[in-house]
């Protein structure tokens, strides 16, 4: 006797209802939702009111007395520095720092002068000169440990 190869006709029944009661129930849920939405309301202005009754409330919480929280404010005003827009070190040890940098950086590529700017931002004559003094000196120094690869005194 050959095995049968097709569900029974009980099997398909029950998949096709489970099917048709699922959809059934989308259908009716979609609309009872769709009883709050603005679009119902307008067309029907007559259920507004009976739908509005049965949505819950938020009420605030008013047993605690008003004047016993303490009152924050939105926004914290904080002081900028100074120090955002200018440079808080003297004039020759930004210079020779900046310039060490940059030494170290071409010489560790070894293509010097490549990135040799001692343009700054100083004001006074006498800081702009130091500056330049410092730089220099610094970029000599930066070049001999990067060319030799000690950048920061890390490596050989």
């Amino acid at each position: 006797m050959a095995k049968k190869e097709h569900p029974s006709h009980i099997w398909t029944g029950v998949i096709v209802g489970a099917c048709l009661l699922t959809v059934v129930s989308i259908f009716f849920l979609k609309r009872a939702s769709d009883l709050r939405s603005p679009v119902y309301t307008q067309l029907h202005p007559e259920d507004t009111a009976a739908v509005k009754e049965r949505m819950p409330v938020a009420r605030p919480d008013t047993t605690i007395d008003a004047t016993y929280l303490p009152i924050l404010r939105d926004t914290v005003n904080v002081a900028l520095s100074d120090s955002i827009t200018r440079d808080t070190r003297g004039a020759y040890e930004a210079g020779s720092e900046d310039g060490y940098l940059a030494g170290m950086d071409d010489g560790a590529t070894q293509h010097p002068r490549v990135s040799y700017d001692p343009s700054n931002a100083f004001t006074k004559p006498k800081d702009k000169a130091a500056y330049v003094r410092g730089y220099s000196e610094g970029y000599q120094k930066g070049l001999e440990d990067g060319a030799k690869g000690k950048q920061f005194n890390i490596g050989n």
